[in-house]
């Protein structure tokens, strides 16, 4: 019995130096530098602690299924696919960060979308601040890189072929409960301004006199991405004129 407490403390002792080691010192590394191995000690490690952690499992057929979003360590793996000038090191990075993307089948559609929605975001938002100067070269290509493998939607090689997830939005614009419009195929990427443009043609006003509300919040910022607003799939965005009445819906 005493054997068995040792050899269980012993066993959890090693899962708890192993997850501060990945979690305090790996973002510690020079990732602009990683090497294959380290990068394979970082995969290893990310396969290992999720699946303890049950937010990742690993069936006997031997593919990978996302029981959470997002698993542990996901942001380090974005940012190596992101930093890394190893091209060994960040193709294999980025060919896991879409395989985790494409393994979400059992996670509800909304859930599947806004996780894609959020990467691709991120990705955008790192392209705008490439663009003005904030970052180099190498960041907007690599930005690039991942969204060119987001769109092939290219699980690494090995895996079962993912079915394609349809990231497209449809939204229904209503304004005084009278007059609605259905917006179709929009994409995450789109810009709230868009939306703001469509209301305006559809109440005859000027875009700077529209305001929209999703889910009790205002969207305020023509430049946010629709992904990362408050506004998912099917939902309803209530449409006002500033000169109709200053209550807010």
């Amino acid at each position: 019995g005493d054997m068995v407490t040792r050899e269980g403390a012993a066993d959890d002792a090693l899962w708890d130096a192993l997850g501060r080691l990945f979690g305090t010192a790996f973002p510690e590394l020079p990732i602009r530098d990683l090497t294959t191995a380290a990068y394979g000690f970082f995969a290893q490690a990310f396969q290992a602690l999720n699946v303890r952690t049950g937010k990742i499992r690993i069936p006997s057929a031997g593919e990978m299924v996302v029981a959470s979003f997002p698993p542990l360590g996901y942001a380090e793996l974005l940012n190596i696919v992101v930093e890394c000038r190893t091209a060994q090191v960040y193709n294999e990075a980025c060919d896991l960060l879409v395989r985790i993307h494409c393994s979400q089948q059992h996670l509800p559609e909304d859930t599947q979308l806004a996780s894609w929605s959020n990467l691709v975001d991120s990705c955008m938002r790192g392209l705008e601040s490439a663009t003005r100067g904030e970052m180099s070269l190498h960041h907007i290509g690599q930005y690039l890189f991942v969204i060119q493998k987001i769109l092939a939607r290219a699980p690494s090689s090995g895996d079962a072929a993912s079915p394609a997830l349809d990231m497209s939005l449809s939204v229904t614009l209503f304004y005084n409960d009278q007059l609605n419009m259905v917006v179709r195929d929009l994409s995450p990427i789109d810009r709230v301004g868009v939306l703001r443009r469509e209301a305006a043609a559809m109440v005859q006003q000027a875009p700077e006199h529209v305001r929209l509300f999703c889910a009790g919040q205002e969207l305020e910022d023509d430049e946010e991405s629709l992904g990362s607003s408050p506004i998912s799939r099917n939902c309803r965005i209530i449409v006002q004129c500033r000169l109709d009445r200053a209550d807010d819906p």
